[in-house]
């Protein structure tokens, strides 16, 4: 799906800052805090902006040096581009799987909240269960997964043994990601 948004926007560095903007509707961005969150490099991120301040979807205000930047509320097809880019789910599978995986001994992957459409308020977005994970690795890919959603993801991280514990106890947050619309992504338990 990103695929498509990308060159239906023009390019995958649009749509990840259209997400974030969408996402955060009351708040109001730095360049560099834009950069940050959507891993853009800021001169990309400076042109989008521009084009996107163009089309009146954002507004600018500020000096040169500490310019921010805004969605313009009264922006015609506001309403549409919300539907279109956060009602897509974000992000795809496979995508999410890859990036965690990479993060060292993955047994399970389960998505819900943000990822899936018209769920209710959940109070994790992932739930990611595996031994001997690198740290480093797994805050990248939640990072590459945020960027790609524009949104920062609620994640609950268990060891395979208190993720089991805590399914024989019938543990409040581990039911409710099962009770709640999810997808299993990864599932090496069972």
């Amino acid at each position: 799906m990103n695929d498509v948004l990308a060159k239906l926007f023009g390019s995958a560095a649009r749509v990840k800052i259209l997400r974030l903007f969408l996402a955060n509707k009351s708040e109001k961005f730095e360049i560099d805090v834009i950069a940050k969150r959507t891993k853009v490099q800021k001169p990309t991120v400076r042109k989008e902006l521009n084009a996107l301040v163009k089309i009146k979807l954002l507004k600018a205000a500020g000096a040169a040096k500490q310019r921010i930047w805004a969605v313009n509320m009264d922006f015609e097809y506001l309403k549409a581009l919300d539907n279109l880019l956060l009602g897509a789910g974000g992000t795809d599978s496979g995508f999410i799987a890859k990036k965690v995986t990479g993060a060292g001994n993955v047994k399970l992957v389960v998505v819900t909240g943000v990822f899936m459409p018209d769920a209710d308020e959940t109070e994790v977005d992932m739930l990611v269960v595996g031994d001997k994970l690198i740290k480093r690795k797994l805050d990248s890919a939640i990072g590459d997964i945020e960027a790609s959603l524009g949104r920062e993801l609620r994640f609950a991280l268990f060891g395979t043994e208190d993720f089991n514990y805590r399914m024989n106890i019938g543990d409040r947050l581990v039911r409710d990601v099962f009770e709640f619309p999810h997808e299993i992504i990864v599932d090496k338990l069972g």
